[in-house]
């Protein structure tokens, strides 16, 4: 009831005027209508209009479009037909009608027109207009399917022949289905096919014609470029290709009825080497064979064989060869090889001849030597030869020195003969280590000394090493030219006891056995001869003679404690008295002392004289009886001693004087007091 209502109100009709004896019908009424595009179709009400008075609405209008009994269908897809029944008694009929209009396809083809044959696709399109989705549109060539991109329909007709597409439209909801036969044809055209050989140069090349076309009903033309043309039809050309590594256009022009093809292909040779190689006229059995490779014509990828002695050597493109092994001497044929690697190689004989050796060694060479020590004579198995290397001597008759005079190491020394034939050979040995020898030096050596001088160490060095040398040294000492002593040692004490000329040896081995020796000479200088007696009693009143009474001795000055240079003084009072002798040329010195007391009768007159203490360890007193001046201390060299700054002392009026030895070396002093006497004094 509420959708009656709906649907009345819809179309403006209200229940009220609907007498309560009706009843209403609702239909939904679903219909395809076919047509062409340019046609126009109506809906005729199915329902008498003797018994109805109908009206047409759209959907949600209320007002009528129309109450004929049609209706124009023209992009309407839906209208409702209200259906007033004339009679009270009569039913309301609402209908609801759903239109889908289908329009038949407008067909229409571009199809290419009559033409010579090409080869590739031959396309249609189809420009036929299709309305909807609702047309199936298919393509067949027999019985084979054919698809279309975009409306392009791709297929392939053969020379001079014809074929159909069957092209098929369905509408579909409708009984309409239509064919369309297509008929595509093709002009023979003549068919150009040559198919040429690719020799090497030096042959033929074959053209093979497998050409399509009639010759009894064509013109013919065939020209290669720069060499020759035919006109008529073969089976085949044979055409030489004058050049190596040749190559030309071949035009060809064949024309049959209507159509004709123009063609161009190209002919080539492959290129053939032309194999040339050279060995020197000598060639020595020790020596790796070169070939010299003068072929021509060689392409990148060229390949060379050589086939001697029954193997084969294989190489690359190069300028010369060099076999991997010697040949002994003989006589051989050579057969050479140059291959493009393309099927095209050319080959090459000839003869070889291998001379012999003269083969040399030499002996007497060692690993190791000595520089400045080592020689080796070395002596070669054939003389004639000549040797080279560092500090070789070659004598020329096979013989040479190797005399090595400096540090070396891997040091080569070859021998090498040519024989008459011009071959060559060398032997060459090594000599792993030329040592150097030891740099010695004498450490502390003294070239001259003073007979009794202190003893000296002497220690031997090499300097030509950062470590100290082992314990293999020897010390020889010849003295005056006779042996004296020899010691195996590293230092020794040299103690010049003994005037005379010293020759020092020494020799030393270090761990490479190599030696050195060096020789130094020290001279030991005699002293002067001084002697004094040490103690003398001498008898007042009477005087002596002290010193060297012989005489004075060349070349030595002489000095006394009184300050007199005689050889001899004569004494007649008591004191010490001090004798230095110092020989001018060699600078050596001796020293006497002599004490000279007088006899105990007149002990007493020297009672007033007192030096005390004595010995003495820094402070010593001399009390003398009266005032004495220029007082001197010396040493046991007679040498003045200063104290304070001053070399001479003197006493008070009282005859006391006070010395301060305190800074003095330990040892024996002597203290001259004038008029009195010479006084020894220890300090200790």
């Amino acid at each position: 009831m509420k959708l009656l209502t709906f649907l009345l109100a819809l179309i403006g009709i209200s229940l009220s005027t609907i007498s309560s004896a009706q009843d209403t019908t609702f239909n939904r009424i679903d219909t395809i209508i076919c047509s062409n595009y340019t046609e126009t179709f109506y809906f005729n009400n199915i329902h008498d209009s003797l018994l109805y008075n109908s009206e047409w609405f759209l959907f949600n209008e209320d007002i009528p479009i129309s109450a004929d009994d049609s209706i124009l269908i023209n992009g309407i897809d839906s209208l409702l037909l209200v259906n007033m029944p004339i009679s009270e008694n009569g039913n309301l009929l609402i209908d609801t009608i759903y239109f889908s209009l289908r329009f038949k396809p407008e067909i229409k083809f571009a199809i290419p027109p009559l033409s010579c044959f090409h080869e590739g696709e031959t396309i249609i399109k189809d420009l036929s207009t299709i309305y909807g989705n609702y047309t199936n549109v298919t393509y067949r060539q027999g019985d084979s399917p054919l698809t279309s991109i975009d409306s392009l329909i791709k297929v392939f007709v053969d020379n001079g022949d014809s074929l159909n597409i069957l092209a098929s439209y369905e509408v579909i909801g409708c009984n309409f289905k239509q064919d369309t036969t297509i008929t595509l044809r093709t002009i023979f055209s003549p068919i150009s096919s040559f198919n040429p050989s690719l020799v090497c140069f030096g042959d033929s090349t074959i053209i093979i014609n497998n050409s399509e076309f009639d010759p009894s009903n064509s013109s013919f033309f065939l020209e290669i470029e720069g060499l020759t043309t035919f006109n008529e039809a073969k089976d085949s050309y044979a055409i030489y290709l004058p050049e190596n590594g040749d190559q030309r256009n071949v035009f060809i022009e064949i024309s049959q009825g209507l159509c004709a093809t123009i063609d161009t292909i190209q002919v080539k040779n492959k290129l053939k080497p032309d194999a040339n190689f050279v060995t020197s006229d000598r060639t020595c059995e020790n020596e790796f064979l070169s070939i010299e490779n003068n072929s021509k014509n060689t392409s990148d990828n060229v390949n060379f064989r050589f086939l001697i002695n029954s193997k084969f050597y294989t190489f690359d493109k190069s300028s010369n060869f060099f076999l991997s092994d010697t040949l002994a001497n003989n006589y051989y044929t050579a057969l050479g090889i140059a291959d493009n690697m393309n099927g095209c190689s050319d080959s090459l004989e000839w003869q070889l001849e291998i001379d012999s050796v003269t083969y040399v060694s030499f002996s007497n060479l060692e690993k190791e030597y000595c520089e400045d020590q080592d020689v080796s004579e070395l002596i070669a198995n054939y003389s004639g030869g000549h040797y080279q290397g560092m500090f070789i001597a070659d004598n020329g008759d096979g013989t040479a020195l190797f005399t090595p005079t400096n540090k070396a190491s891997s040091v080569p020394i070859s021998y090498t003969l040519m024989n008459v034939l011009g071959c060559s050979d060398t032997e060459t040995q090594i000599v792993d280590f030329v040592h150097s020898k030891p740099k010695l030096h004498l450490e502390n050596f003294v070239a001259e000394y003073c007979e009794k001088d202190p003893p000296t160490d002497l220690m031997l060095s090499d300097t030509s090493q950062t470590q100290t040398i082992e314990e293999n040294s020897t010390f020889e000492i010849a003295k005056d030219g006779l042996f004296f002593h020899e010691e195996n040692t590293l230092n020794y004490t040299f103690n010049p006891e003994m005037p005379g000329i010293y020759k020092i040896l020494n020799t030393y081995t270090n761990i490479n056995g190599c030696y050195s020796s060096i020789t130094n000479v020290s001279t030991v200088y005699p002293l002067p001869k001084v002697t004094l007696d040490s103690f003398i009693v001498l008898t007042p009143g009477t005087s002596i003679e002290i010193g060297n009474l012989d005489g004075s001795e060349a070349g030595v000055k002489y000095t006394w404690s009184d300050g007199s240079d005689l050889h001899k003084l004569e004494i007649d009072r008591p004191g010490i008295y001090y004798l230095t002798g110092e020989n001018t040329d060699t600078g050596c010195l001796a020293s006497d002392t002599s004490k000279i007391e007088i006899d105990g009768m007149i002990e007493t007159e020297l009672i007033g004289i007192q030096i005390s203490p004595n010995p003495t360890m820094d402070l010593v007193n001399i009390k003398l009886p009266l005032s004495v001046k220029n007082i001197m201390v010396l040493d046991v060299y007679g040498h003045m001693i200063s104290l304070n700054g001053s070399n001479t002392f003197s006493t008070d009026s009282t005859g006391n004087l006070t010395l301060d030895l305190s800074n003095n070396n330990i040892g024996y002093y002597y203290i001259i007091i004038p008029s009195i006497g010479n006084f020894l004094l220890v300090k200790f």
